[in-house]
């Protein structure tokens, strides 16, 4: 089930990126905060090498939003940042068993859903993601082009590349899910010619595309029979239960050494909520669709996430496909264009510094080299409290106009 986050039709659309100004800012002046000592939790087979890139990297700074009051357990406090050395950028702790103790950059390449994320032209567009400086590279199963990425990979110091991948949860059945979740780990690591993976996640709540029919059609039937057969023929109940399995088989793909953190993708509150109260450990991530157009409920998920020390990463950060489509950055307000010419940088840039500052990780699909590098820069894109408080006055955008932010919240699973 593919993402589609259209990212690119925003971005390349662009006639040029303005150029970056300043210089990186220290650890204090970009978030104002002081160093703490880090604790390595690892709970997987994580190599030595592994820890030195990824574990303990840096000091670590609070987040920007600080403490959050805590909702049925957590301690109340998002996922802390780490300032790099490198030009990646800076980094976020991803926490509890889930995250093995490890700090993923916070700006990556997201792979998805453009025409031009495969073949020779994507391998060069990877390779210069690496030679700017970048770390991480978001792909998944579905993309099909995990075998490009290992291309792109050749040549290059494998600890100091960063690899999300994701379970394609379409090819996932209730009765096989232990087996099949270790088939797609297993077939993500031989396409992209690693012996393991920084972070896996399950691209999406429930399983196989054709379960929900099926028990559909069977609770008719029995409704027709005069039978009433809830439970294992209800799609939300066997969907969440195939769901909670799935997350349960990753998480024994995580001590097995085959990725050193794990996650999910798309899932709503409910989802997570059933992870909690079936005993597992929370997912160090979940990547979901994030930007200032988004609805009450997807704004609700993300703060939820951080009170549960949640990391969130954000596709679609420039407004999704469908904003794009619908006039694209004509429809980004005259305050982020008025930000932007400020510093010197492009409305892009402002609008994915907007989600670094909401502690939201970012994947800006590009393969334009100028457009890397100012995505790489974009957190030293500072904003004010008064520009934060005016992207609050923009108002949700028509749900034909987001994407799958707004499916999460009605799936079945």
């Amino acid at each position: 089930m593919l993402i589609v986050i259209g990212l690119w039709r925003i971005w390349s659309s662009a006639s040029s990126t303005a150029s970056d100004s300043g210089s990186t800012p220290s650890t204090s002046e970009h978030l104002g905060a002081t160093e703490s000592s880090t604790t390595f939790r690892a709970q997987a087979a994580v190599p030595n090498e592994m820890k030195k890139s990824f574990v303990d990297r840096g000091e670590i700074i609070p987040p920007v939003s600080g403490k959050r009051v805590a909702e049925g357990g957590g301690s109340g406090e998002a996922p802390a940042y780490a300032e790099t050395p490198s030009p990646g950028g800076p980094t976020i702790q991803l926490n509890g068993v889930a995250g093995g103790g490890a700090h993923m950059p916070m700006i990556g390449l997201g792979t998805c859903c453009r025409p031009d994320s495969k073949g020779e032209r994507f391998v060069a567009a990877v390779k210069e993601w690496f030679g700017a400086g970048g770390v991480l590279v978001d792909t998944a199963q579905n993309y099909k082009n995990q075998p490009d990425v290992r291309k792109a990979l050749d040549g290059l110091d494998r600890s100091k590349v960063w690899l999300t991948s994701k379970v394609a949860m379409g090819t996932v059945t209730p009765a096989l899910v232990n087996d099949q979740v270790r088939d797609n780990v297993d077939l993500s690591l031989s396409e992209l010619g690693t012996d393991r993976v920084e972070l896996m996640l399950l691209h999406m709540a429930g399983c196989e595309d054709n379960m929900h029919k099926e028990a559909e059609e069977a609770r008719r039937h029995f409704a027709k029979s005069g039978v009433s057969r809830r439970g294992d023929v209800d799609p939300p109940a066997a969907a969440a239960r195939c769901t909670i399995d799935a997350w349960r088989a990753l998480l024994e793909q995580q001590k097995l050494g085959k990725c050193i953190s794990v996650g999910v993708s798309n899932f709503g509150i409910r989802h997570l909520r059933a992870i909690q109260e079936a005993g597992l450990p929370l997912p160090a991530v979940n990547e979901v669709e994030f930007h200032p157009w988004i609805s009450k409920e997807q704004k609700r998920l993300v703060e939820w996430c951080h009170r549960h020390e949640i990391a969130v990463i954000a596709y679609g950060s420039l407004g999704s496909y469908r904003l794009a489509r619908k006039g694209g950055m004509n429809q980004v307000p005259k305050f982020i264009a008025a930000a932007a010419q400020r510093r010197g940088v492009s409305s892009h840039q402002v609008l994915l510094a907007w989600a670094m500052h909401q502690n939201v990780s970012i994947i800006p699909g590009t393969n334009k080299p100028d457009h890397m590098s100012a995505n790489l820069a974009t957190y030293k894109v500072k904003l004010t409290n008064s520009e934060l408080k005016e992207f609050s006055t923009i108002k949700s955008a028509p749900k034909d106009w987001r994407d799958w932010g707004n499916i999460i919240h009605n799936l079945k699973a």
